[in-house]
């Protein structure tokens, strides 16, 4: 029976510990500087969505109050730390803003590099070797629309992916080398705690790291494959974990409260067959795409991947069981958590998993017998995955000619006068607008109520940014604003005005989110006021188009 990780002395001499040649170099300098501007594409023009304004929001507060602010919504808080750090030095545009989750994009191709050739070069193959699989995880990641749609976005899923490659690298170099290379458990608690606090999703690719590094240490000492005994040391293992679980307990009050606040209200419907399968297609097709599946197809494809997983964990050689264990650990505890309580299957908290995933597809195209046999397999796959890449790039081409809230607030802001209120109707609404009106203390969310379930975002609201009936009765100005939306990410969001006013103009403007999604801006003034007809400046509106994606 083969160990998990072979002993770095039976290796080919300095496979996995040296530097890469130049040539390899420069491919994958090459590979990072194609995934970077795919993940630039668009950047700026592209409105953001809900989830982004909210994390946009969450960088307004004090550092003081931040801490407070994440534990009352249901993510753990190092993104946003970082996201407030990083708009304090480079701005709060939207390039400025998505360009953190580009740099994290960059950091997750160079970290599957290093994973797929530290996982070749242990299991005994050449440098040569090693290095064509790394090149080949490189560019599948690159490529990949699943990861590329999330380095687009101000969000933390990007710098997910990142802790979870580079993790495991230092994971599987720290169990090679336990002996010259102590510092390394270090190294990856660090990542570990980072990845821990980053989603929570990322303690399910902790928990297949503990797995799978107890198990290379039980196994080495079972079958006495270790040479000198030291190199089967579970202690390390075992100090490494605890400490990462002791730097995360500060955390765990909120992390039960965020659970219980899921079990309670969270929106989702009871998990189904369809959307297991579903969610194996969405991450390997990316989560936006507008390509049709099959209910066939999506069971096929659903089959062929939880194989090729179990698969690589049964019969795999070296780290090749962690590329399978991660996503499998996370497909079967999400699984069994949607089952047993409120449904969390989500395509998106899958990316961690995806990226280890790719890894393992091209450690195993690696490893086919023949080189004709794995170059065609691996252009194989990089063709589909550039035909798919193809189709994201056009897509976000043709969603940059519909930013709904982004032209939605240029025109209020141009037509608008200093210190007239924008009403809204709900705080997803709100943040979506704040994030980019001028006069942000005036957008006010119109409740006598404001009993808002978490996840539309409450936990970023002043309580001054809501607004009673009666105050808006109250104001001294003639002339109010009101947005509302249709088909947007919270549906169709309306706002409903005291009788004291009445709208006379309103303008449409598309939004990309959503198919014949209209974000509506209307003007209204006190009834007295109201003499003159409605009218519709027709300069501004966008024409209708049937298909949106």
């Amino acid at each position: 029976m083969e160990s998990q990780i072979a002993p770095a002395e039976n290796q080919t001499p300095g496979a996995g510990a040296r530097w890469p040649s130049v040539p390899c170099l420069i491919f994958l300098l090459g590979i990072v500087a194609v995934g970077t501007l795919l993940r630039c594409n668009q950047l700026a023009e592209i409105s953001y969505w809900f989830d982004e304004s909210f994390c946009w929001k969450m960088t307004t507060f004090e550092w003081s109050e931040l801490w407070g602010r994440v534990a009352r919504d249901n993510h753990p808080p190092l993104y946003f730390f970082l996201l407030k750090l990083w708009t304090l030095c480079w701005g709060e545009s939207a390039v400025a803003m998505r360009s953190l989750s580009v740099i994290c994009g960059g950091a997750v191709i160079v970290g599957g590099y290093l994973l797929a050739r530290e996982v070749d070069s242990g299991a005994g193959k050449s440098a040569l070797a090693a290095d064509v699989a790394g090149l080949l995880a490189a560019a599948c990641l690159a490529l990949a629309p699943f990861q590329i749609e999330w380095s687009t976005q101000v969000r933390m899923y990007a710098l997910g992916s990142a802790l979870t490659l580079w993790s495991s690298w230092i994971l599987l170099r720290a169990l090679r080398h336990p002996d010259s290379h102590s510092g390394l458990w270090f190294g990856y608690g660090i990542m570990a705690s980072a990845l821990a606090y980053t989603h929570y999703y990322g303690l399910f690719i902790l928990l297949a790291q503990f797995l799978f590094a107890t198990g290379d240490r039980l196994y080495r000492k079972v079958w006495k494959t270790a040479d000198p005994p030291s190199r089967a040391a579970l202690l390390p293992v075992l100090i490494t974990f605890v400490l990462v679980g002791m730097s995360w307990s500060p955390w765990l009050p909120e992390f039960l409260a965020h659970r219980q606040q899921v079990t309670d209200s969270f929106w989702t419907k009871p998990l189904t067959a369809t959307d297991v399968t579903w969610t194996c297609v969405r991450i390997w097709t990316g989560v936006w795409s507008d390509r049709p599946i099959d209910e066939k197809i999506s069971w096929w494809v659903a089959g062929v991947t939880l194989t090729i997983w179990v698969g690589q964990l049964l019969f795999g050689r070296g780290g090749l069981r962690l590329l399978a264990l991660g996503p499998l650990v996370t497909f079967v505890a999400t699984v069994a958590a949607s089952l047993s309580s409120r449904n969390i299957l989500s395509a998106r908290y899958f990316v961690f998993a995806h990226a280890l995933a790719v890894c393992g597809v091209a450690v195993c195209i690696q490893r086919l017998p023949g080189v004709w046999l794995r170059g065609l397999t691996g252009g194989l796959v990089l063709v589909g995955l550039g035909f798919l890449c193809v189709e994201n790039v056009q897509r976000r081409d043709r969603w940059a000619t519909r930013p709904g809230f982004e032209s939605a607030v240029a025109y209020l802001d141009e037509v608008r006068k200093p210190g007239e209120p924008v009403l809204v109707g709900n705080p997803m609404v709100q943040i979506n607008v704040a994030a980019y009106v001028g006069d942000r203390d005036t957008v006010y969310v119109l409740s006598d109520n404001p009993r808002f379930p978490y996840f539309q975002g409450t936990a970023v609201m002043r309580d001054t940014e809501y607004l009673s009936n009666e105050a808006v009765s109250s104001f001294a100005t003639d002339r109010i604003w009101l947005i509302e939306t249709k088909n947007w990410t919270g549906g169709s969001i309306a706002v409903s005005l005291p009788s004291p006013w009445v709208d006379i103009r309103e303008e449409s403007f598309y939004d990309w989110h959503s198919r014949n999604c209209e974000i509506i801006v209307k003007e209204c003034v006190r009834r007295r006021s109201a003499v003159s007809p409605p009218t519709v400046n027709k300069a501004t509106q966008i024409p209708r188009d049937p298909v949106l994606h």
